[in-house]
Order: C-alpha cells, then structure tokens, then sequence
C-alpha cells in the first residue's frame, strides 16, 4: 500500500508544486480569483481542483487514475511547521462547508514534501465523496474546508481552514472525464501494441528455431 502512495504522489507533484508562490518565507494568494476549476494530467492520472481563496497553493478536488474509474477527493495543504513526516499513511478530518450544508470526510495523509526549508506541503486523498456532497458541489458556489482533526495533526497547520470556489466544478469534471477516456484510449492502444510485439518476438524465434532443424 505504502509503494502506490509513493507513486500516486510522484505522479503529481510536478503538476502540483508551480501553484505555490514564495513571499518572505511564506505563501500569499498568487492568482487572481478564478472560478475555472484547474484541470492537469501526468502519464495515468487526471487531477481536477479549486485553488484556495486564502492560499492559492491550496487544493481541493478529485483524482482520476487510469485503470480506476474512481473519483478520489484530493486536498493539498501548505504549513509552515515541519514534523509531518511521522504521519504518513493516518488520516486526517475536513469539515466542508457548501452553502451552509456541511460534511465530514476522512482522507489519508499519503504525501509530505518540503518545498522550501520554511513551508511543506501536505497531499491528502483515498477517500470518495458522497452522493449528497457531489449535489452539493454540483449546486454550490462556495466551499469552507476546515482540517478539525486529529489534534496531534491539526497542531501542525498554521492555517487549517480555506475557501474554496466550485461554481466551476460541473465543467472541470466534465474537461477531467474526457482527457481520462483519452489517457484510457492510449493505455489501451499502448497495451495492444506491446501484446502485438511480443506475439511477433515469440513467431519470430519460433522461426528461428525451425530454420534451425
């Protein structure tokens, strides 16, 4: 389990990192207000997400890996204390506030990574939103996010809650699905391709092995 976290997490910090914006030390909302949610793919993985209104560099919203035709919460978050590390692979509580309406998700903490020696960035997911939270994003406009527990974690957030634009969520899903079914297309084609290579190496050295006799 610890060996796909590592590589769920590889895969998207490239994508991830250029959100944040370094001043004195610290972070400030680097972007102008954008209700477009942003839309980012590796080599398997689609991520779809709002940026924070406080800290840009925050993120919440879904991954969609190929091969897993699930929609995975995913939240980044940035502190300024370090120590984390120790708790990889636990989960942590969010309180989202839609409009008023508010649920309760647990997410695992699967990703730490010092960006620089003053600020980490924490990647939270492997949790699925519930029906009544996909209408309340699909209805709403606005989400208050809040990390309320565990005590021992949320010690370490200076800056535990956020907001969150999602009037743009039905359209980031949208673009999301159809760069997956393309990254899913070219899995596949890439899978048959091998299949039909190795069918070829196999004939081939069978040939060989009868031109031999």
């Amino acid at each position: 389990m610890k060996k796909i976290f590592i590589i769920l997490i590889l895969s998207i910090l490239v994508s991830t990192f250029p959100s944040f914006k370094a001043v004195g030390g610290g972070f400030e909302d680097a972007q102008p207000e954008n209700k477009e949610w942003d839309v980012r793919t590796t080599s398997d993985i689609v991520r779809y997400a709002s940026h924070g209104n406080i800290i840009y560099g925050h993120e919440f919203g879904f991954i969609k890996k190929a091969g897993n035709n699930v929609d995975m919460l995913w939240i980044s978050w940035s502190t300024s204390e370090d120590g984390l590390e120790q708790f990889k692979g636990k989960n942590c509580t969010f309180l989202i506030d839609i409009d008023g309406e508010l649920f309760e998700v647990e997410l695992c903490m699967v990703g730490v990574y010092e960006l620089t020696t003053l600020t980490t960035v924490v990647f939270f997911t492997n949790g699925i939103a519930s029906p009544k939270l996909i209408k309340a994003l699909e209805e709403g406009e606005l989400a208050n996010i809040e990390i309320v527990g565990p005590k021992k974690i949320l010690d370490y957030f200076d800056i535990p809650s956020d907001s969150f634009n999602i009037d743009g969520y039905v359209e980031g899903r949208q673009k999301a699905k159809k760069l997956f079914e393309e990254l899913k297309s070219q899995k596949e084609k890439k899978a048959d391709e091998e299949k039909i290579d190795r069918g070829l190496c196999q004939r081939a050295k069978m040939d060989l092995r009868l031109g031999g006799t």
